[in-house]
C-alpha cells in the first residue's frame, strides 16, 4: 500500500456513457466553482454523466456509489478516503492540495507559493513592511503556504514574525504584541473570521492596525463579516476544467503524470479588511492614491510627481526604497489589476476592456499580458470566466 505509482487504467473500449462521480464538498465558494469546471467541460462532451451530491467538507467520506463509474474527481483530505478510492482501482483525479502519506492519484490545485507573492506584493504595495502568517491548523499544506510566505516577505524586503498561535486561544495576545501596522495573512476565509475577532478582543483596529487577507475569496463568509474581509481568488474553475480534461485522458488508458498540475490564483478581491496604506510618508501616500484614481486615463510619471510635491527623481527614489518598483511600474500594475477584474467580472469586449483599465488599445494590452507572463487577455478571460 506504500507504493506511489499510477493505477492502471481501463483499456476497454470507451463506453456510450461515461459517469464521473464528483467527491467535492458544495459548501463552499472554492468547491462550487470547481464543479462549474466540470460542468463546463462536460458540456463538449455529450457522452459525459457528471454524478453529484450536495455535501460538506466534512461529508466526502459517506459513502459514494461508485458502480458502474469510469472515473472519479475528488477532493482527497484524509488518508481514509485516500485508501478507499485506491482500492476501487477507478482513475482519479484529485483536487486537493494537501500531502498525504500515499500519493495515489495526479493532482491538480491551487499553486500556494504563488498565492504568497501575490498577498506579499498585494501588501507591499500599500507600504506594510512587518508581516504575520496565521492558521488554525497546523498541518504540513498550511506549512507549506506560510514558508512561502516567509520567503516571500524576505524577498520583497519586508520582515516577517514567525507564526506563533495555531489557536484562537492565544491569538488576541499574539496579534498585541506584533509591530505595527501589521499585514496579516491566514489560510483561509475560517482562519481570517478568527483575526478579525481576535483583533476585537485585543481591542486592536482593523484595517488601521492589523490589515487581514485570506488565503482564499470565500464570498459568502467574506462579505458577510462585520468588517468585510479581503481574500484571494483562486482558479477553481481552471482546476475544475483541466481535472476533468485529465481524467478523460486516464480514462482512454493515458499515464498519469508524476508531478502535480499548479494553477495559479486568479487575483485579490480587495474588501475593506485591507483598503489601507501603511505609509508614514505622506508623499508616498499622495503619489499612491493620485495613480490608483487616475490609472486608468493617461497618466505620466511627471503628472505624479508633480501632485506629491516632489521632483521626479525623488518620487522615484521613495518608490524604489519602500516598494521596490518605479512609479511607471506602479501604474501599469494598477492597470493590470483592473484589466484582469474587468475580463472575469464583466461582458466588456477587449477593446474596452483595454480602454476602461488605462491601456489604450487591445494591442498594448496582449503586449503587457504576455510581457508579464499571462496569456493572452482572451485565453485569461476563457480561464477564468464561466463559458
Amino acid at each position: 500500500m506504500k507504493s506511489s505509482k499510477s493505477i492502471p487504467c481501463r483499456q476497454n473500449s470507451a463506453p456510450e456513457v461515461r459517469r464521473v462521480r464528483v467527491l467535492i464538498d458544495t459548501a463552499t465558494s472554492w468547491g462550487r466553482s470547481i464543479i462549474a469546471g466540470i460542468h463546463r467541460y462536460q458540456r463538449s462532451r455529450p457522452r459525459w454523466r457528471v454524478l453529484l451530491e450536495a455535501r460538506g467538507a466534512g461529508e466526502l467520506l459517506r459513502s459514494a456509489d461508485l458502480s458502474g463509474c469510469e472515473g472519479v474527481i475528488a477532493r482527497i483530505a484524509s488518508e481514509r478516503l485516500n485508501e478507499n478510492l485506491h482500492a476501487r482501482g477507478l482513475p482519479v483525479v484529485n483536487v486537493s492540495g494537501i500531502r498525504l502519506r500515499n500519493d495515489f492519484f495526479p493532482r491538480i490545485h491551487t499553486d500556494l507559493a504563488a498565492g504568497a507573492r501575490m498577498a506579499v506584493s498585494y501588501f507591499r504595495e500599500r507600504g506594510f513592511e512587518h508581516f504575520a502568517y496565521f492558521s488554525p491548523m497546523n498541518r504540513p499544506f498550511v506549512r507549506d503556504q506560510q514558508e512561502a510566505f516567509g520567503r516571500e516577505v524576505v524577498e520583497q524586503g519586508g520582515i516577517c514574525t514567525p507564526s506563533g498561535a495555531h489557536g484562537f486561544e492565544h491569538l488576541p495576545g499574539w496579534l498585541e504584541r506584533q509591530p505595527k501596522p501589521l499585514a496579516l495573512f491566514t489560510w483561509n476565509a475560517a482562519g481570517a473570521q478568527m483575526a478579525l475577532q481576535a483583533c476585537q478582543d485585543a481591542g486592536l483596529r482593523v484595517p488601521e492596525e492589523v490589515a487581514i487577507l485570506s488565503g482564499t475569496d470565500d464570498d459568502l463568509l467574506c462579505e458577510l463579516s462585520h468588517i468585510p474581509i479581503s481574500g484571494i481568488q483562486v482558479s477553481g474553475e481552471e482546476i475544475g476544467y483541466e481535472s476533468a480534461a485529465l481524467l478523460e485522458r486516464l480514462m482512454d488508458g493515458v499515464r498519469a503524470p508524476r508531478k502535480p498540475a499548479l494553477i495559479s490564483p486568479v487575483r485579490i478581491v480587495s474588501r475593506l479588511s485591507t483598503q489601507i496604506l501603511a505609509v508614514s510618508d505622506p508623499a508616498l501616500v499622495r503619489a499612491l492614491e493620485f495613480i490608483r484614481e487616475r490609472a486608468f486615463a493617461p497618466l505620466s510619471v511627471d503628472a505624479v510627481a508633480r501632485h506629491a510635491g516632489l521632483s521626479r527623481r525623488v518620487l522615484e527614489r521613495r518608490f524604489a526604497g519602500l516598494l521596490k518598483r518605479t512609479p511607471a511600474l506602479q501604474i501599469r500594475h494598477v492597470r493590470i489589476a483592473k484589466a484582469e477584474e474587468l475580463l472575469t467580472k464583466t461582458n466588456l469586449t477587449i477593446p474596452e476592456v483595454a480602454e476602461a483599465s488605462g491601456f489604450g488599445s487591445p494591442e498594448y494590452l496582449a503586449f503587457v499580458f504576455r510581457e508579464t507572463g499571462r496569456p493572452s487577455p482572451l485565453q485569461y478571460r476563457r480561464s477564468h470566466q464561466p463559458a
